[in-house]
């Protein structure tokens, strides 16, 4: 390939990037505001700054958008683990759960709107908890195998810890704190103590 025709590919490939960014960026912000059913295309390529038929082109569809503006907030969560290494894996899941907790309140209406979806949607949830899948393995599973060492336990299914705990997290705290049922620290609470409740029922077979 000559240099004229690479550097068109180059700056094609950026250009796709970009637009792709814009949509998840403006798609957050529209889907927030006017709900799933609420938010077009049209508007979100209004916002995005860029041509509707880019959604489709990057998307497939208004709910390929959406999935992919789920699975970007989930990977950012997952790649934001700055706390430092935690000492035991029960304060290690711990801290791993506040952290899903802050990101999801720090996008509480897009957060709500999801959950609402969701829970209104079958194959919706369905879809998102494939996609939930499908992301890349995260940060946690090195964290949870280097505090494991550090403990001396045996290695475990890191993944489906991570799993259990995601799944605590949502159903424990976030369900209550995104519909407005509770405050969202007490469900915290409420959440350590199925952690730690977890974590030492497994921890045990680990041991015995």
């Amino acid at each position: 390939m000559n240099k004229v025709r690479q550097t068109h590919v180059q700056h094609t490939i950026q250009d796709e990037q970009h637009s792709a960014s814009k949509l998840l960026k403006a798609a957050l912000v529209v889907f927030s505001e006017s709900g799933f059913h609420g938010a077009t295309t049209k508007e979100i390529a209004k916002v995005a700054q860029v041509n509707e038929s880019l959604i489709t082109r990057h998307f497939q569809s208004k709910q390929g958008l959406f999935l992919a503006v789920i699975e970007k907030n989930m990977i950012e969560a997952r790649s934001s683990l700055s706390y430092p290494l935690a000492k035991t894996i029960e304060d290690e899941l711990i801290a791993f759960s506040d952290s899903i907790i802050d990101v999801s309140i720090k996008n509480l209406a897009f957060s709500r709107m999801v959950l609402s979806h969701a829970l209104q949607n079958s194959s919706f949830a369905d879809s998102m908890k494939n996609q939930i899948k499908n992301v890349g393995a995260s940060l946690i599973g090195e964290r949870l195998a280097k505090v494991a060492k550090n403990e001396g336990l045996p290695e475990f299914d890191y993944k489906m810890v991570e799993g259990i705990v995601h799944k605590i997290t949502y159903v424990g705290t976030l369900y209550s704190a995104l519909l407005s049922f509770q405050d969202v620290e007490i469900s915290r609470k409420s959440t350590h103590e199925q952690v730690r409740f977890f974590w030492a029922s497994l921890r045990k077979s680990l041991i015995s």
